[in-house]
């Protein structure tokens, strides 16, 4: 059996071994506080929102002809 030490690990197995125990060794889920909650939802936002697929930047080429083509506006 491996478990990971960390500090909240260190603080919670001080604070109450018996809960410990049920987190790192049985592994029995818990609901997520609230902070823990919006954090993860902000991170799934971010995520899907960076995720999406933009259209693809016009190239020089492109970008000259609108301004120096016969279409381009004057001045």
């Amino acid at each position: 059996m491996s478990i990971r030490l960390s500090y909240s690990s260190i603080e919670l197995y001080g604070n109450c071994p018996t809960k410990w125990k049920f987190q790192y060794v049985d592994q029995i889920p818990r609901k997520p506080s609230p902070i823990l909650s919006f954090g993860s939802s902000v991170h799934g936002a971010l995520e899907d929102f960076y995720k999406r697929k933009t259209p693809d930047a016009p190239t020089l080429d492109e970008l000259l002809s609108l301004r120096c083509g016969p279409d381009a506006p004057s001045g």
